[in-house]
């Protein structure tokens, strides 16, 4: 019950942001949604190191990537 409270509000987000602001989607790829917060030491880790890596770089260029920080 909790993920489907957190994935509705990461979507009402989503929606909010982009009537609000210039965003580029490109509607030929999916759209990939990371939720994280800074308190999350594993959301940071995976933000500050893992995107970063050249493969998972490679691989998010498929992707629209979105990144909600939920503080």
């Amino acid at each position: 019950m909790r993920m489907k409270r957190i994935f509705l509000i990461a979507i009402t987000l989503l929606l909010c942001i982009g009537t609000h602001a210039q965003i580029k989607i490109d509607k030929s790829k999916p759209v990939l949604i990371m939720l994280g917060a800074e308190w999350c030491t594993s959301c940071r880790s995976m933000k500050n190191n893992v995107l970063r890596e050249p493969m998972v770089e490679n691989l998010m260029q498929n992707y629209n990537f979105v990144y909600i920080d939920m503080d």
